[in-house]
């Protein structure tokens, strides 16, 4: 009994830091998107800001992805 009380936990810690994976891939570049649109739109620059935002998010998004699936697949 135990024994899958101690795997249940575990399996549902697993899972939260696998479901923050998603997240980041999701919250980041909208961050990034939306903070690109209000400086275009206060500087008047154009679509410029909101282009760099939109590949600083995806980059930072995958990179704590990536660090995240490195945490949970060592803790397999």
């Amino acid at each position: 009994m135990q024994k899958n009380k101690a795997d249940f936990k575990n399996t549902f810690k697993l899972l939260n830091e696998a479901s923050s994976i998603s997240v980041s891939l999701v919250f980041f570049p909208i961050i990034f998107l939306l903070s690109g649109v209000i400086l275009d739109s206060k500087l008047d620059t154009g679509p410029a800001f909101t282009l760099v935002g939109i590949v600083l998010g995806v980059v930072v998004g995958f990179i704590r992805a990536i660090k995240i699936a490195g945490k949970v697949l060592t803790k397999k």
